[in-house]
């Protein structure tokens, strides 16, 4: 099965993408729940699970992609406002721009982009309180930035302080989930350290 040909978003997405590529891992640009190549279609097959993607076919997909697969897309999830409303089940579903599925690592990666003025760092804490509040259905979570706005970069101060106090002081012994907030040349580092 060929996976259809990611599209490019903004600059940060664009790089993201080929940074992953080339340490082997596939692009895959359909949601994973539409990962369907060994599903007899007469099966109970539900998109979202407990706190988002279903991934119990994680195995097959990592049977055709050993390397692993980045997903580009909807990532659904249940964010700290979720509210089920039987009429519009996805209605109230929240998504990350990307999931990276490995045999060793399934990551979550939030990517927050700011050159001028505007609202994206005031995301900030929604990302903060739906990670503590054990959101993100993967043990890891990155949140990338970038930018150069001095409100939007105050923000991203703001999250490392915040997680540092929280990670210190009030993370229980059994969270055992891991945020990790870089900017570009940090995610870089990380990635060719341990991929």
């Amino acid at each position: 099965m060929t996976p259809n040909r990611y599209t490019q978003g903004n600059a940060v997405e664009s790089d993201i993408i080929p940074m992953f590529v080339r340490m082997g891992i596939t692009a895959y640009n359909r949601k994973p729940h539409e990962y369907k190549t060994k599903i007899n279609k007469s099966e109970n097959f539900t998109p979202v699970g407990k706190y988002g993607i279903n991934w119990n076919f994680e195995n097959d997909i990592l049977e055709d992609y050993p390397n692993g697969v980045i997903s580009q897309g909807n990532n659904y999830y249940k964010g700290i406002y979720y509210k089920k409303d039987e009429k519009v089940p996805r209605n109230k579903l929240n998504n990350t721009e990307f999931i990276i599925k490995t045999r060793k690592f399934n990551i979550r990666l939030e990517s927050k982009w700011q050159q001028s003025a505007g609202s994206v760092a005031e995301k900030f804490p929604y990302i903060y309180h739906n990670f503590i509040n054990d959101r993100y259905p993967e043990p890891i979570c990155i949140l990338l930035y970038g930018g150069t706005d001095e409100k939007f970069l105050k923000g991203a101060k703001w999250i490392k302080d915040e997680y540092s106090k929280w990670n210190e002081f009030a993370r229980s012994k059994d969270f055992n989930k891991k945020l990790m907030i870089f900017n570009m040349d940090e995610l870089r580092a990380w990635v060719n350290d341990n991929l």
